[in-house]
C-alpha cells in the first residue's frame, strides 16, 4: 500500500532544499516539543584568509506550515510563540500552499518572528494564563501579506533579514523582549494594548 503524499513533509522538504542550496546545514527536528521543524546553520557569507577570523555561523530556527489552498494564514501553539519570543536566535515561520495538491507547493511565505508578533504572543499569554487556560492549548494566527511571499529567494531572504539586524542580533531580541514587559517570564509583563507605534519607534531607536 502506497502512502499519501503529505504536504507538511513535503514543505519542510521544500525549505531544507533552498536553505542547503545555499550551503546551509539543516537539521529536521524529530520531536517537536518546542515549536520549530528545522534548525539552519548557514556558513559565512565571506571567508577570510584566516578561518579563526571567519564570521561565525548564522543560526535560526524554522516552523513550517502548509496549507491545501490559497489562505496565507496559519496558526502557532501560544507556547511556542513565546519560545519563538524568548529564544535570542532568529525564528522564523514558513508557510507553504498547495491548491493543486499535496506534491508541489504554489507559494512560500516568511514570517520573521520580532517585535510584534512577540509583543502578541506575551499579550495573549498574559490573558490567556489569567483565565486558567494552556498555553499549549490555544493557538496564535498568523496572517501573512503579499510582501512575505518568498517563493525560491526563502534563504536569500532569511539571510538578509538577520544581516540587517547586525553581529549583535541576540542582544537587540532580548533588549526588544524586555522592553515590551518580557523580562524573568510572561507572568511578569505590563503590556496592554499593543501599541504599534510604540513598537516602531523602538526599532527605530534600535537603529540608530
Amino acid at each position: 500500500m502506497s502512502r499519501r503524499p503529505r504536504p507538511d513533509r513535503n514543505a519542510e522538504g521544500e525549505v531544507a532544499r533552498l536553505c542547503r542550496a545555499l550551503g546551509a546545514s539543516v537539521q529536521n527536528v524529530t520531536e517537536d516539543d518546542h515549536g520549530w521543524d528545522l534548525l539552519v546553520e548557514f556558513p559565512p557569507r565571506i571567508d577570510t584568509a584566516f578561518p579563526d577570523l571567519d564570521p561565525p555561523l548564522t543560526r535560526c530556527l524554522i516552523q513550517v506550515k502548509s496549507a491545501q489552498s490559497r489562505r496565507t494564514s496559519t496558526r502557532v501553539k501560544l507556547s511556542n510563540a513565546l519560545k519563538f519570543a524568548n529564544d535570542p536566535a532568529p525564528c522564523f515561520v514558513v508557510l507553504a500552499t498547495y491548491p493543486s495538491g499535496p506534491k508541489k507547493h504554489e507559494a512560500l511565505y516568511l514570517r520573521h518572528i520580532w517585535a510584534t508578533d512577540m509583543a502578541q504572543a506575551l499579550r495573549a499569554a498574559r490573558e490567556t494564563a489569567s483565565e486558567g487556560r494552556q498555553l499549549n492549548l490555544t493557538k496564535l494566527p498568523i496572517a501573512f501579506n503579499a510582501t512575505e511571499r518568498v517563493d525560491e529567494h526563502l534563504a536569500e531572504t532569511i539571510l538578509d533579514v538577520i544581516g540587517r539586524e547586525g553581529s549583535n542580533y541576540g542582544q537587540k531580541k532580548k533588549t526588544l523582549a524586555d522592553s515590551l514587559g518580557y523580562e524573568a517570564g510572561w507572568g511578569r509583563g505590563q503590556l496592554g494594548r499593543i501599541d504599534i507605534h510604540r513598537i516602531q519607534s523602538m526599532e527605530a531607536a534600535m537603529w540608530m
